[in-house]
């Protein structure tokens, strides 16, 4: 599961902050929408090297870069949900082109979506 940190507001209150979705690299990486709902990644590939016997991490003094995730498709997110039963909790499914959301559909988790 992927983390999506959320500044894109229009999708309301519930979604703000913290999100999960697998529609992503399902990888635990993480991604950061814009107030403009564009999509980034956080770039940490050159944040760390592994040395010595047995492999150590250790970091380079570099900072995690974000990067424009180009692409299109659509894609589920929803908040982290309590501790219990996520039913009834709600999901976004936000249509991407090109690496900035176009639309949004925001409903229950488990509704049936059609789209025409």
């Amino acid at each position: 599961m992927d983390t999506v940190i959320n500044n894109y507001f229009k999708l309301g209150p519930q979604f703000d902050g913290k999100l999960q979705t697998r529609n992503l690299h399902d990888n635990d990486d993480f991604f950061w929408i814009s107030p403009n709902g564009e999509f980034f990644e956080f770039y940490s590939l050159d944040t760390f090297r592994y040395e010595g016997e047995p492999l150590a991490k250790l970091a380079t003094g570099k900072n995690i870069k974000l990067k424009p995730k180009i692409f299109s498709d659509d894609i589920v997110v929803f908040p982290e949900p309590p501790a219990g039963s996520s039913e009834g909790w709600p999901e976004a499914r936000l249509h991407i082109v090109d690496g900035k959301i176009q639309d949004f559909i925001v409903y229950k988790k488990g509704a049936r979506l059609c789209r025409e």
